[in-house]
């Protein structure tokens, strides 16, 4: 069997086999850019006491600052009912890293099946959560 196929100049591979192809290439380049770090020009920055401002948390890939988001949860293109409030707090083992918090409610709209739902662990919240702080 001929990989080509009549008087077509390419190959004939299946929309699966195309797809496939796609995402461990995708995959091969996120994975290769996330174990690098990140530079920022601080000239662009429009402040007085820049010495006092440290930018090392965000050179790493996927680092949000702790604090409270507001989230639309898209599931299989679906439109969302509402938004969501997601805190993410510093990582007490990682410095440089910070962990979400997703509500168990809003996991509920993820779909998962009841048996991987039940796997899921879910961790103690500290008391005052980061971006709450009162003065």
């Amino acid at each position: 069997m001929s990989f080509f196929s009549g008087t077509r100049k390419y190959p004939k591979i299946s929309l699966l086999s195309a797809l496939i192809m796609a995402s461990l290439s995708a995959g091969f380049y996120s994975r290769a850019d996330a174990d690098e770090s990140i530079k920022f020009n601080t000239d662009v920055l429009d402040v007085n006491d820049l010495g006092n401002i440290s930018l090392d948390q965000f050179s790493h890939a996927r680092y949000s600052m702790p604090g409270d988001y507001t989230f639309s949860v898209r599931v299989n293109r679906q439109a969302p009912d509402s938004e969501h409030n997601i805190t993410y707090y510093p990582d007490t083992e990682d410095k440089n890293n910070s962990l979400v918090c997703v509500p168990k409610e809003v996991v509920h709209e993820f779909g998962l099946k009841e048996k991987y739902f039940n796997q899921l662990t879910w961790l103690a919240v500290p008391e005052d959560p980061p971006g709450n702080h009162q003065n």
